[in-house]
């Protein structure tokens, strides 16, 4: 898979998380499920200090790297932390190298790109990872950029 390095300022992000492993048989219904709850009015429709139109799904706070618990955050980037929904966590995606892939298609091709992403030999830092989902893309017909922090 191709990729480039690049260097991100950090970012504040506010959302809905779960702690999960990607050993746990109820992964994939708990992400679906999170990815819903994320887009229900009274979360994603509150916030009204979105930056932009993108969305997130960030991995954080990882145990063991890709074998331990981590947290998944469904978020979006905000300019401020005030009047968010009670239930939202804020992270902060730390300023730092990125490896960045581009993808464009459906949930499908992202779920490939994690398969593949597993066999590469990346210098990964495992400190928070990220999908973005950039603004104005369908379900079947998505522009997707993905970071991997890097040491």
């Amino acid at each position: 898979m191709d990729y480039e390095v690049v260097h991100l300022a950090q970012k504040t992000v506010a959302g809905l998380t779960i702690r999960t492993a990607n050993s746990d048989p109820n992964m994939s219904a708990d992400i679906n499920a999170l990815w819903q709850a994320f887009f229900k009015e009274e979360n994603y429709g509150s916030v009204s200090s979105k930056v932009g139109g993108n969305t997130i799904g960030l991995y954080s706070d990882y145990e063991n790297g890709a074998t331990g618990l981590y947290d998944l955050t469904v978020c979006c980037e905000v300019a401020s932390t005030e009047n968010l929904p009670t239930r939202f966590t804020v992270k902060r995606i730390p300023e730092g190298r990125y490896a960045k892939f581009v993808l464009h298609g459906n949930t499908q091709a992202v779920a490939g790109f994690w398969v593949e992403l597993w066999q590469m030999k990346l210098d990964r830092k495992f400190d928070c990872d990220f999908e973005e989902y950039l603004d104005g893309c369908d379900m079947e017909n998505m522009d997707i950029h993905v970071y991997i922090s890097l040491n």
